[in-house]
């Protein structure tokens, strides 16, 4: 069947929910005044839930630890924002690298920036402090055993290259 919205004032979204499971059987009008929605014959009954907002939803800016986001100012829904870590990070393996600005004022789970690691440093004839993985930016200051010589300080920087 055909349903009409009417124009109803300060309307910011309907949404249609409907019995089947069919992606084909669901719509979302955003910031329209009015939606026409046309569906397939097998959606019988439909329930409209209607949300009403007082003017424009805004997420704020997004901000994350050693990264940044494009665009960089606030963020209004539906929009969306794209985060990039700075040098020396990569992505965390959870989260999105879009995030978007949902109704409700929040973004979506964003990727967080954490710093790229160097691994362990191995020293033959020394002992690597502190022991296991370094990451940027982190130094690891080494100790030689005995028999064993060290040349220059003796420090080792991890670069934001890995």
């Amino acid at each position: 069947p055909n349903i009409l919205m009417e124009s109803i004032r300060g309307l910011k979204e309907i949404t249609l929910f409907l019995p089947q499971k069919s992606s084909q059987c669901a719509a979302t009008c955003v910031f329209l005044i009015s939606c026409w929605l046309i569906f397939p014959s097998l959606c019988q009954k439909a329930e409209a839930s209607v949300a009403y907002a007082s003017g424009p939803v805004s997420c704020g800016s997004y901000t994350l630890e050693n990264g940044e986001a494009e665009p960089s100012g606030p963020i209004m829904f539906p929009n969306q924002a794209h985060i990039r870590c700075n040098d020396g990070y990569s992505f965390s393996e959870a989260g999105s690298s879009v995030v978007h600005c949902q109704k409700s004022g929040q973004f979506t789970d964003g990727k967080q920036c954490i710093p790229i690691s160097c691994g362990n440093l191995v020293v033959q004839g020394g002992i690597a402090s502190p022991r296991g993985p370094i990451s940027y930016p982190n130094s690891a200051h080494v100790t030689c055993i005995r028999g064993y010589k060290k040349h220059g300080s003796g420090a080792r920087r991890c670069l934001s290259s890995g």
